[in-house]
C-alpha cells in the first residue's frame, strides 16, 4: 500500500494545472455514487410502505424521484466521462511533449542503441497507461471505497447476520482475485514483450518492403512474423483463459450470493422478521457491492502496468545520455571550428580519432577525404554535437561546444548526407520545413540552384506534389537535390555535405559544385567526399588515415606533395 501511494505521488507531478477539473470530476463522481446508493432504498420504500398503505400518490412521487435519479446519474456519467477525457488528454500531451523534447536532446549513444519499436510502444502505450491512471482510475478508486463503505454500513444496519454471508462470499472472491492478479501481471509482461517483437518485425517489413522484395528475402521476414504471431497467440490465449476463469467465478459467486440472500431472506420474510422491500434492497445492494470491490482488487494489476510504464518513461526522461548545455548560440553568418587534440571512440572501443587538431576558418570550404573508416563521419558527428569527445576540446567561435545550447546551435547547421531523409509531404514543405512565413521566391531560387526546378515544373502539381514516405517517388539523385535545395533555403551559418552528391551524375554534380562557392559564399562549408573531383575547389583539404590527419592543404598543394592525396587523385583519374 505504501509503495502504491508513493507511486501515485510520483506520477501526480504530471497532473499540475488540472486541479479545477479534478474538483469537477470529484463532484460528478460524488453525485453518481449518491444516486447509486439511494436508488435501492427508494425501491424498498415503495414496496414496504407505499404498496402496503395503498398510497398511490406516494408511489408516484417515489417513482418520479427514482426516474430523476436515473436521469441525474446518466447525465453525470456523461459529464464525468468528458472531464476524464479532458484530464487524460492534457496529461498525455504534457508527458508526450516532455518525452519528445528529451528524446531529441540525447547523445548519439542513445540513438544507436535505442529500439524503435520499444520507443514507439513507450510513446503510444506507456504514456496512455500513466495518463489513464491519473485521470479515470484515481477518482474511481476514491469513490469505489466510498461506495463499498456506504453499502457495507447499510447491509450491517439492515440485517447483520445476512450481511455476514455477503462478506464471506466477497472475502473468497477478493482472495481469489489476488491469485488471479499475480497471473495477470505475469501474462501482461509476456503480452507486452510479444507485441513489441511482433510490432518491430512488421514495422521493419513495411518500412523496407521494396528492399525485401528486390532482395528476394521477404519470405525470411514473413516466417519470423509467423513464428512471432504464434507466440503472441499463445500469450493471448493464456490471458483470455485467465480472464474467463475469473469472470465465470465472479458470475458463479454472484449467483450463489443472490440465491443465498433470497433463500435466507425469504425465510426471514415468512417469519415476519424482514420486509419484502428490505430484502429486495438488500439483494440489490449486495450485487452493487461486487463491482467496486472487484475494481479495487484489480487496482494491483492496473498499478503494476502503470508502474512499468512510469519507470520506462522516467528512464527516457533521466539525464543519462542527455546533452547538457546552457548558452544560446548566436548567429554570426558563419562560424569558426577548432579541434584541439581531440580523441574519440564509440562505447569505449577502438579509438576512431587519435589526437587530431585542425581549424576550419570562417567563410571557408573545408573538405575531408581518406579511406573508409578513417573518421570523416565521426568528425561530422562531433561537430553536430551527437557525441562529445573523450579527450580534447572542440570550439565553435572560440567557445567550447559543450557550453552551447545544442538546440540553438543546431538550428544554425544544415547537413546534407548521402542517406537523405524526406518527409511524407509535398516538395514545398520538405524545403520550407514549417517556416512560419515561407518565401515562394526563395523556394524557387533554391530549387533552381539545386538543379531541380525543371523537374518540379514538369510535375502536374508542381511543388505541391507529395513525394511519398521518405521520398519513395523520387530517385536517389532527386532526393539529394531536394536536400540541397532545403539547405540553400535554410541559409545556415554552417553547411555540411556528407557525400551529398554521390547519387548525382557527373554533369549535374559539376554544375551544382560550380555554383556552390557562389551559393554559399561567406558561409562555413564542410565537405566529405570519396570522389575527389567534388572537393577540388575547397579552401583546405584534410586527408584522414586511421583516425589521424596525415596531410592538409589546397588541391594544388597536396598534388605537389606527391603523397597520399596525389596517389588517391591519380588512382581515381
Amino acid at each position: 500500500m505504501i509503495e502504491q501511494i508513493k507511486l501515485y505521488k510520483n506520477m501526480f507531478k504530471y497532473s499540475k494545472g488540472n486541479i479545477a477539473w479534478y474538483v469537477l470530476l470529484f463532484i460528478c463522481m460524488g453525485l453518481k455514487t449518491a444516486t447509486s446508493l439511494l436508488s435501492p432504498w427508494l425501491l424498498s420504500q415503495i414496496v414496504d410502505d407505499s404498496i402496503a398503505s395503498k398510497d398511490i400518490s406516494r408511489i408516484i412521487i417515489l417513482s418520479i424521484l427514482s426516474v430523476v435519479l436515473c436521469i441525474i446519474s446518466s447525465a453525470v456519467i456523461i459529464v464525468a466521462q468528458g472531464i476524464t477525457t479532458k484530464i487524460e488528454r492534457k496529461i498525455t500531451i504534457e508527458i508526450r511533449e516532455q518525452c519528445l523534447n528529451n528524446l531529441l536532446a540525447k547523445t548519439g549513444d542513445f540513438y544507436t542503441s535505442a529500439n524503435s519499436s520499444d520507443l514507439l510502444t513507450l510513446f503510444m502505450q506507456d504514456i496512455e497507461n500513466v495518463s489513464n491512471m491519473l485521470s479515470s482510475q484515481v477518482i474511481s478508486i476514491i469513490f469505489d471505497i466510498i461506495t463499498v463503505v456506504g453499502i457495507a454500513l447499510f447491509l450491517f444496519y439492515t440485517y447483520f447476520k445476512l450481511s455476514l454471508i455477503v462478506f464471506i462470499i466477497l472475502v473468497i472472491l477478493v482472495r481469489y482475485q489476488k491469485r488471479i492478479n499475480k497471473k495477470m501481471e505475469s501474462v501482461t509482461d509476456e503480452s507486452r514483450l510479444s507485441i513489441i517483437r511482433l510490432q518491430k518485425l512488421i514495422q521493419e517489413l513495411i518500412s523496407n518492403s521494396l528492399s525485401f522484395i528486390v532482395g528476394n528475402f521477404w519470405w525470411y521476414q514473413t516466417e519470423k512474423i509467423r513464428k512471432c504471431e504464434q507466440d503472441f497467440a499463445k500469450v493471448k490465449l493464456k490471458t483470455s483463459l485467465t480472464m474467463s476463469c475469473f469472470s465465470s467465478t465472479v458470475s458463479m459467486l454472484s449467483s450463489i450470493l443472490s440465491a443465498l440472500i433470497i433463500g435466507v431472506g425469504a425465510i426471514r420474510v415468512v417469519n415476519a422478521k424482514m420486509s419484502v422491500g428490505t430484502l429486495l434492497a438488500f439483494n440489490v445492494y449486495s450485487q452493487k457491492l461486487m463491482s467496486p470491490l472487484i475494481d479495487l482488487a484489480n487496482i494491483s494489476i492496473d498499478l503494476a502496468v502503470a508502474r512499468v510504464s512510469y519507470d520506462r518513461i522516467q528512464k527516457l526522461l533521466d539525464n543519462n545520455n542527455q546533452v547538457q548545455a546552457n548558452e544560446v548560440y548566436k548567429s554570426k553568418g558563419s562560424c569558426e571550428i577548432v579541434f584541439e587534440n581531440v580523441s574519440f571512440s564509440y562505447n569505449n572501443r577502438e579509438q576512431i580519432l587519435k589526437d587530431i587538431s585542425f581549424t576550419i576558418k570562417k567563410g571557408q570550404v573545408h573538405a575531408f577525404a581518406g579511406e573508409s573508416g578513417g573518421g570523416k563521419s565521426t568528425i561530422i558527428n562531433l561537430i553536430f554535437g551527437l557525441w562529445y569527445s573523450s579527450n580534447g576540446i572542440i570550439k565553435i567561435d572560440g567557445k567550447n561546444l559543450k557550453d552551447y545550447s545544442l538546440t540553438s546551435y543546431r538550428d544554425k547547421v544544415s547537413i546534407v548526407s548521402q542517406n537523405v531523409f524526406l518527409l511524407d509531404d509535398t516538395i514545398y514543405n520538405n524545403i520550407t520545413l514549417g517556416d512560419v512565413s515561407p518565401d515562394d521566391e526563395k523556394v524557387r531560387s533554391a530549387l533552381k540552384k539545386a538543379k531541380m526546378w525543371d523537374y518540379v515544373k514538369g510535375l502536374e502539381e508542381g511543388w505541391d506534389s507529395n513525394i511519398g514516405e521518405n521520398g519513395i517517388r523520387l530517385s536517389g539523385g532527386e532526393k539529394q537535390r531536394i536536400a540541397i535545395a532545403r539547405a540553400i533555403y535554410k541559409n545556415s551559418d554552417l553547411l555540411i555535405f556528407d557525400e551529398a552528391t554521390s547519387m548525382l551524375d557527373n554533369e549535374t554534380e559539376y554544375c551544382i559544385l560550380q555554383d556552390a562557392c557562389e551559393i554559399f559564399k561567406g558561409k562555413t562549408v564542410i565537405m566529405i567526399a570519396h570522389r575527389l573531383s567534388t572537393i577540388k575547389k575547397a579552401d583546405c583539404i584534410s586527408i584522414l588515415k586511421k583516425g589521424r590527419i596525415v596531410e592538409e592543404g589546397t588541391h594544388e598543394e597536396l598534388l605537389q606533395k606527391g603523397n597520399v592525396y596525389y596517389k588517391m587523385y591519380h588512382y581515381q583519374q
